[in-house]
């Protein structure tokens, strides 16, 4: 897992198959290894894991990293299931990093295919800001595309009004 500057990880806990397991946590200066162990698993065969753990952040702003673990999810499905829970009463306020799939009050959820490095969320009371990043981004590219119909448009226009695109039977 991806340490941050000022984003304390504490508390590691973990289960696998629906038991509780000691997980070995080995910390260096930006990342923290954190290893299951695992027995009795033939090639092929597949594990649930939960890993659960605290992470200290800045009111209003939540980088947490996730663990990610070093074998890849099976098949095509999204079979990563991510849920973060924010303070009562909290909006999003930015951009947040994955895209949220739902979300039903204070809680969000995701569904992924892969397992993402990080989540990134801005958060605060209020209805959140109106010119996030996704809205400004829509509306340039809308912009974009009336600028363009627009100029043709006025090309045809004129076009027509020289005569130069005349049809003749």
């Amino acid at each position: 897992m991806w340490l941050f500057p000022d984003r304390g990880v504490s508390d590691v806990s973990a289960t696998v198959n629906g038991e509780t397991v000691e997980p070995e946590v080995t910390r260096e200066d930006r990342y923290m290894d954190v290893a299951l162990p695992v027995s009795d698993v033939s090639a092929g065969e597949t594990i649930e894991a939960t890993v659960s753990y605290n992470v200290a952040s800045a009111p209003g702003s939540l980088k947490a990293p996730l663990w990610t673990p070093e074998f890849q999810t099976g098949g095509t499905e999204r079979v990563i299931e991510m849920t973060v829970t924010l303070p009562e009463g909290s909006n999003i306020h930015d951009a947040a990093f994955p895209k949220v799939d739902s979300r039903s009050g204070s809680t969000l959820s995701y569904a992924l295919l892969h397992m993402p490095g990080f989540v990134s969320i801005e958060y605060g009371q209020g209805g959140g800001a109106l010119l996030d990043v996704g809205t400004i981004s829509t509306l340039f590219g809308l912009l974009f595309i009336f600028g363009i119909l627009g100029g043709w448009l006025a090309w045809r226009r004129r076009a027509v009004r020289e005569g130069g695109d005349t049809n003749v039977i």
